[in-house]
């Protein structure tokens, strides 16, 4: 795509006419026939929707679906009722927090993240997103923190505004490669933010030492530390930081709240190859999963797991008159989650997450087949692979080789997107561009990710990039 053309496609995406166009203003005064809602839906939403099911999505992660766990959904929204205390609609919460412990056991997690265990106080709840459970948790924290603050010195809550004073000390810590909500998260509750380098060399994961400069540094500074987020399976590499010595980290700091932000790499926790990690969970405070994102369960489908129910309860527990504080409180959403387990039964699922998986190996061998063309940044992890175009070595620009290489890889990007064949997410790691290649939506399959590929040796053929790119079969 050269400038006029993109120039043109440009112009037709901007003169595209968009849904507000389409749709009356306002609602109508009376009843329309289903067949004119339908028509609409079908010739207005439809065509407007980004098809997550298609062979050539490899974007973001998964957000996968399933026959029982639409019947769940179906099911879920037929209870006229607001379910915010057990009273409300017993099996909700009870069907929860058996459902929550049948996915701990299935994951292996340490005792203390169950509902029903004899020595346990912590359980699983059904949370809307990761993003929700990072700030549920950062805000449960931060109130723990506060919390022993006062029990050491009584006389520091005679202050009225004594919380925020206190807090406006207190930080959290993610890495670089972080999910952007842990830092939203901080921002909404005004909690300082420290985020610690993780660089090409460690894989782009967060480790113990360059944690440790930071929390010497903060402290030194006199802060608070009260929060570190680690991650198991980034958004851009899918790496995982270093959960045994951070786990050992906070075995010395019992202030600081680990969080384990798992929503995609804690699906892996299913598979007896990746059991080994459980363990390495027991000293953290958290851990979220979504099962959207590999266990195909409707979004929103994501789990967070609290070691210590109290923490949560004393952080959020605000009754009014009204209500009966007798029971956690659980939802409908909890049946989508029964039905799937119970539908596929967990070899199943295991099967299917390691399809997913050996998509990527392939995928990462397609492109060491064509060295001349392709550099791997990242991975194969879990089905993700980060890679980028190599540029020719010279093309008379002042640019560097490297930085032809990400402007190059952007442009495929961008290409490979506009043909509307293919969808692809691209990043920023490190000093890095790279297109993320995803191979575990629920309708890649060899012969996509190798059309898919297609499409990107197609587009680093064109223009500038053709002199070193020549179209091959794959």
């Amino acid at each position: 795509m050269d400038a006029d053309q993109f120039r043109q496609a440009a112009h037709a995406v901007v003169e595209q006419k968009s849904l507000q166009t389409e749709l009356p203003n306002s609602a109508p005064t009376h009843s329309e026939p289903w067949d004119a809602i339908q028509a609409d839906y079908q010739n207005l939403v439809l065509p407007r929707m980004t098809d997550w099911s298609s062979p050539g999505f490899a974007a973001f992660f998964p957000s996968g679906t399933s026959y029982p766990s639409m019947l769940g959904e179906f099911l879920a929204s037929s209870f006229a009722g607001s379910m915010f205390s057990w009273i409300c609609s017993p099996a909700a919460t009870e069907l929860e927090e058996v459902v929550m412990d049948w996915v701990a056991e299935a994951l292996d997690l340490p005792t203390s993240f169950y509902h029903n265990k004899p020595s346990s106080k912590g359980g699983g709840l059904i949370m809307s997103s990761a993003s929700e459970s990072v700030i549920t948790a950062m805000a449960a924290a931060r109130d723990r923190a506060l919390e022993a603050i006062r029990l050491k010195d009584p006389t520091v809550a005679t202050c009225s505004n004594w919380r925020q004073k206190e807090a406006s000390n207190f930080v959290v810590f993610g890495s670089e490669t972080t999910h952007s909500s842990v830092m939203k998260a901080a921002k909404v509750l005004n909690l300082q933010y420290v985020t610690v380098p993780a660089p090409y060399s460690n894989d782009f994961r967060m480790v113990r030492e360059q944690l440790c400069q930071e929390l010497e540094s903060s402290i030194s500074n006199g802060f608070i530390p009260v929060f570190v987020a680690v991650t198991l399976g980034t958004t851009s590499t899918c790496a995982f930081d270093d959960l045994e010595g951070i786990g050992k980290l906070l075995d010395d700091h019992p202030l600081i709240w680990g969080h384990v932000d798992a929503a995609y790499g804690g699906n892996a926790l299913l598979l007896p190859e990746f059991k080994y990690l459980s363990p390495l969970l027991r000293p953290y405070a958290s851990f979220t999963v979504n099962l959207n994102k590999g266990m195909s369960v409707t979004v929103d489908g994501s789990c967070l797991f609290i070691r210590d129910k109290f923490d949560l309860a004393s952080s959020f527990t605000c009754y009014g008159s009204y209500l009966n504080p007798d029971k956690t409180i659980g939802g409908p959403q909890s049946l989508k989650i029964w039905f799937v387990l119970r539908s596929f039964g967990l070899e199943k699922l295991r099967e299917t997450m390691r399809r997913g998986f050996q998509l990527g190996e392939e995928f990462a061998n397609l492109l060491k087949d064509q060295q001349d063309l392709f550099e791997i940044i990242s991975g194969p992890r879990l089905g993700v692979v980060a890679f980028r175009i190599k540029a020719p070595s010279s093309n008379g620009s002042s640019e560097t080789l490297h930085e032809r290489s990400n402007r190059l890889t952007l442009q495929v990007c961008q290409d490979v997107n506009a043909s509307g064949q293919a969808f692809l997410t691209g990043c920023t790691i490190g000093d890095f561009y790279v297109i993320r290649m995803v191979t575990t939506h629920v309708s890649n399959s060899p012969a996509s990710i190798r059309s898919i590929l297609g499409l990107i040796i197609q587009a680093a053929s064109r223009g500038e990039n053709a002199t070193c790119c020549k179209p091959s079969s794959v």
